[in-house]
């Protein structure tokens, strides 16, 4: 299948970009980037903290130095080693990034914390549609962060959910799957979000496979009464999450990770 992924350019994108390419070798790929998720302007010190670590590490500190034989891969070199081709498509929704993708014949758009909505015209492209791995359990936790609501809520479980992008409304399309793992409330917020997409990509590749021999995978549609929305944090959500002790990054497994991308 020809196949689109849309993605950001952030660390959690990265780590699933490694776990995904290896099982979709067989396919054409194309990616797309964003550069953010959530609102633009000015970020609370808090979050301007965790975007250091998510992205301008990756981004401008780390990638140059990259050895090509490292255990992770960045993004330009996953598309150096995986059949991706990076696609110049800013704005997902205009009519330039619609004729871009028609020109690669889409037969299926897979998002992963991509940080801008499809409207209807962009879902439409694709033969199969868009499939969504969203970093929360649904209906429980739609929108973004659900991680950081998790713990806050002091919540059992953390997990990822497969479902469809049916219209432009956030995390309510119908629901394929739903991988779920105890919340260890002892780890950070980085920690327990990277946690979540070796499972989840696991599980969206299932479905992709099912897509590829031709049979339509089974959903349930979620209940729009169901569960709550959440948006970024406000001061007062992160005062709590941090009284509460929780810590956005830990330093040992902060540097296991970005070591993964220099060993060679």
């Amino acid at each position: 299948m020809n196949i689109v992924l849309l993605v950001n350019r952030d660390l959690a994108s990265v780590v699933a970009l490694n776990h995904l390419l290896p099982q979709l070798q067989e396919h054409r790929l194309f990616g797309v980037l964003s550069e953010r998720v959530g609102r633009s302007g000015a970020r609370h010190p808090a979050l301007a903290t965790l975007a250091f670590y998510e992205q301008t590490l990756l981004n401008q500190l780390l990638s140059p130095a990259n050895g090509s034989r490292s255990q992770l891969l960045n993004m330009d070199q996953l598309s150096d080693h995986y059949p991706l081709e990076w696609l110049d498509i800013q704005a997902i929704n205009t009519p330039q990034a619609h004729q871009q993708l028609t020109n690669v014949t889409p037969q299926l758009l897979l998002s992963i914390r991509f940080g801008q909505i499809l409207q209807p015209a962009t879902i439409a492209l694709a033969e199969h549609g868009v499939l969504n791995l969203h970093s929360g359990i649904l209906p429980d936790y739609r929108g973004v962060m659900a991680t950081f609501w998790s713990m806050l809520h002091q919540a059992s479980h953390i997990g990822t959910t497969v479902h469809w992008i049916e219209n432009a409304g956030i995390d309510t399309g119908a629901v394929l799957a739903v991988d779920r793992q105890p919340l260890n409330q002892h780890n950070s917020y980085l920690e327990n979000v990277l946690s979540l997409y070796p499972p989840g990509v696991n599980r969206l590749c299932q479905v992709v496979a099912q897509l590829a021999k031709g049979k339509q995978p089974d959903s349930i549609q979620q209940d729009p009464s169901a569960g709550q929305y959440f948006s970024l944090p406000d001061d007062d959500a992160l005062q709590r999450f941090s009284a509460a002790g929780h810590r956005w990054v830990d330093p040992q497994h902060i540097a296991e990770i970005y070591q993964q991308f220099l060993i060679s």
